[in-house]
């Protein structure tokens, strides 16, 4: 397949001859000055290769509609599934050199969006023991559009980079060359092999960025980090080569020269072995290739890595024969040692790359990401509803915690508990509508009542709410044995005022009145019961409640009703509470709720004893 070079290519282009240049021999004078020529003809070509050079294959073949971009790529291979991948690769290759994207958008693009590429149309055709395959493949213009922010922010990040590298050799080039005209030739040495790796390092970043327009946080182009990047490299390549022709001439002994040209030798290889490990990067990401040819790449990983070990080892063996005074020999080697460093880390990360994309593909491995991401999302979506959601108080639940404190001995358990869940709604034409489930429980001298109930309300209002409701009881128990008989119902009528704009009511004002089961015998207590509510809602943070209550209950799981006369309890009980709305949708409050009671026989109260208690309760709304 071949593949236009773009301008991540033209980087590589001076990367390379930087490199080659700093370790080759060559004499001074005249072919110094045809160094400096090539070079700064290099750097000057730079902005004219930058754009992806449109062949008539990419006009004839390329097409744009408002959707996106189709591409036929075209390939040949022995085998069939390479040829197809080969062949879109080819096609892909051409939209983006097309568009003027670079290696880096590319990458970016593939790995964020591979849902965004579509292989439309596929042929297959053997010819001469060959498959010439043909893809037609789409790319959506809206997921290249969604790369631009994330190429930008990562392209400016490798600017940004690239200049520290570029401040920190030029720093260590200064002082190289004040070393080197006080006439320390092993500090300046090595201080010139330190600023060459910070350029290399230089190169590395920016081997795959194409795009000018893109500018680092202190505004430098590409072009400038490039020609400061060239004009350093020159100064340290000048550096070099007058260091080495001063070691040339001091050096000349024939052990030197023997250990010089082992030195050479390995350097060659050195630098083979290099040409090998970029060549293997220039097919990454490694997630674009078959299993059967990362099974490739990683045997010959392994082999460079032991080709690797093996110069490393003969480094080690030549530096320790290089006599003691022969410093700069020393210092070359010692270079030449972190460059075979840095090689291997390179090596191995590739390594765990394709072994890592062996075991599990990057693509699955995204998509698991992104799966989780989509849960994390969803969870901190759902807990923010949950927890900050502003309710219009249509539903609400509502718990009596079953603690109580008399004011005078230590907070103790109850034997009451009390939860209801409410509905209520006010709509536009001026209806309103409430319905309440409760289970409400009293704990009395000589009985215990507990009971689960139904209310529902409908009223009318334009300013003033006017309503009424009917309760009835679903179960009855008295000492913990149901009542099957005298389950009572209620009416109710409601008073209120309405906020249209929240839908709600402000504030309500309930009279209740529970319907006797017998009307034979009048008993004042008994037919008296009855009870008064009143709800405030206060902006949306503040809940105020009062009511008071009269009336009688059974103290025994009563079949007949002439057992009224000499099994009811008095009750007479009024409540206050107050609740603060924090967050939205929880209402927090306390309140203080007294009894009188006594035992009603015949009508007779008798007399009456007091009790009363705090007790804090919780809502939750919808």
């Amino acid at each position: 397949m071949t593949e236009d070079y773009t301008f991540a290519k033209n980087n590589k282009l001076v990367y390379d001859y930087l490199i080659e240049r700093s370790s080759k021999k060559e004499p001074q004078g005249e072919y110094e000055l045809l160094n400096i020529l090539r070079l700064t003809v290099l750097i000057l070509l730079i902005p004219a290769l930058i754009p992806a050079q449109e062949s008539e294959k990419d006009s004839e073949l390329i097409t744009r509609d408002i959707s996106g971009y189709r591409c036929v790529g075209r390939a040949a291979n022995t085998d069939k599934k390479e040829a197809l991948r080969l062949a879109k690769a080819d096609a892909l290759n051409s939209i983006f050199n097309k568009t003027g994207k670079d290696k880096l958008f590319r990458d970016l693009f593939i790995s964020s969006w591979p849902e965004y590429i579509s292989v439309e149309e596929s042929k297959v055709a053997r010819e001469d023991g060959l498959y010439m395959a043909e893809v037609k493949v789409f790319v959506d213009q809206n997921a290249m559009i969604l790369t631009e922010d994330s190429y930008r922010m990562e392209a400016e990040n490798l600017l940004n980079g690239a200049e520290e590298k570029i401040d920190e050799a030029e720093q260590l080039l200064k002082e190289a060359e004040n070393s080197e005209a006080n006439l320390r030739m092993s500090e300046a040495f090595i201080l010139y092999g330190q600023a060459r790796v910070r350029l290399r390092e230089v190169g590395e970043l920016l081997r795959f960025l194409g795009d000018v327009s893109v500018k680092s946080t202190k505004g430098t182009t590409l072009s400038t980090v490039l020609s400061l990047a060239g004009a350093l490299e020159l100064r340290v390549s000048s550096g070099l080569v007058r260091l080495e022709a001063l070691a040339k001439e001091s050096e000349k002994d024939r052990v030197l020269a023997e250990l010089d040209e082992s030195f050479d030798l390995i350097i060659e290889e050195f630098k083979k072995l290099e040409e090998t490990v970029e060549s293997n990067s220039e097919i990454e990401p490694f997630y674009d290739l078959p299993k059967t040819q990362l099974n490739t790449i990683l045997i010959e990983l392994n082999g460079s890595l032991e080709k690797e070990g093996t110069i490393k080892m003969r480094l080690l063996f030549l530096q320790s024969r290089v006599p003691e005074e022969k410093i700069l020999l020393k210092d070359r080697i010692d270079i030449a040692l972190t460059d075979i460093e840095t090689l291997g880390i390179k090596l191995e990360k590739m390594k765990e790359e394709v072994e890592l994309e062996i075991a599990e593909p990057r693509l699955k491995r995204q998509e698991k990401a992104r799966r989780k991401a989509e849960r994390r999302r969803k969870i901190k979506e759902t807990a923010s509803y949950i927890f900050l959601h502003k309710p219009a108080q249509a539903l609400t639940f509502h718990y009596t915690l079953p603690f109580e404190w008399d004011g005078e001995s230590g907070i103790a358990r109850g034997n009451e508990s009390n939860w209801w869940i409410r509905a209520e709604g006010a709509f536009d034409m001026g209806f309103w509508i409430r319905g309440l489930l409760e289970h409400d429980e009293i704990d009395l001298d000589g009985g215990h009542n507990a009971s689960l109930r139904s209310e529902i309300g409908i009223g009318f209002f334009r300013k003033t709410l006017l309503g009424a409701g009917f309760g009835w009881e679903w179960i009855k128990k008295v000492n913990d044995e149901k009542s099957r008989e005298l389950k009572e119902k209620s009416l109710k009528f409601f008073l209120g005022r309405v906020n249209k704009e929240r839908n709600r009511v402000d504030w309500l004002l309930s009279f209740k009145y529970r319907i006797p089961l017998v009307w034979d015998e009048i008993i004042a207590p008994y037919h008296m019961n009855m009870s008064v509510e009143w709800l405030l809602r206060a902006a949306d943070i503040l809940l105020v409640e009062a009511a008071i209550s009269t009336g009688c209950y059974p103290l025994l799981p009563l079949t007949d009703t002439d057992q009224l006369t000499d099994h009811l309890a008095y009750l007479f009980s009024w409540k206050a509470a107050i609740a603060l709305r924090v967050p939205n949708p929880f209402t927090w409050g306390f309140f203080y709720r007294g009894y009188r009671q006594g035992h009603a026989r015949g009508g007779d109260l008798g007399e009456l004893s007091y009790r009363g208690r705090w007790g804090c309760f919780i809502e939750y709304s919808f």
